[in-house]
């Protein structure tokens, strides 16, 4: 009495994640169809390649679960074994490449842009400014005191 009961609710949870992963794969569908028919650009190329990868490893795992649970022996030589394995490494690529891309420090490109448009004439302006404000220095005329405490 007790297996049949333990059994019960075996397959009610079984048919509850089951409905869950129905619904969790209409989403991603969804999801997947609407990315596919955006055109491309360069904004979206990465989000539709790894959306893409994504869906071909999930849609491999979930036939490979399904031939699980149908029994098929998959210790040999499997065809899903070699999809499975072709798709990783296509994972791999695409993290590899999206690591190694290049990316923009704004901060240093703003100094390049700046040092590229630097103009001699507004930096005399800038240097006289700042020799005047030495020359106060040097001859004891103080504009700005510092109290110490």
């Amino acid at each position: 009495m007790m297996a049949d009961s333990n059994l019960t609710d075996k397959l009610q949870k079984f048919c509850s994640n089951m409905t869950e992963l129905e619904q969790m794969a209409t989403n991603f569908s969804n999801y997947y169809f609407e990315q596919m028919e955006e055109p491309d650009n360069d904004d979206n190329v990465w989000n539709k390649l790894d959306t893409n990868i994504t869906f071909v490893y999930a849609n491999t795992s979930i036939y490979w679960l399904y031939l699980l649970l149908k029994e098929t022996d998959l210790t040999g030589e499997h065809p899903i074994k070699e999809e499975i394995t072709r798709v990783r490494k296509y994972m791999n690529d695409y993290i590899q490449i999206k690591r190694d891309q290049p990316t923009l420090n704004i901060r240093i490109a703003k100094n390049m842009i700046r040092n590229a448009l630097w103009d001699p004439s507004n930096n005399i302006a800038k240097t006289d400014n700042h020799d005047k404000r030495k020359l106060d220095v040097d001859n004891n005329n103080h504009t700005k005191t510092k109290k110490y405490k």
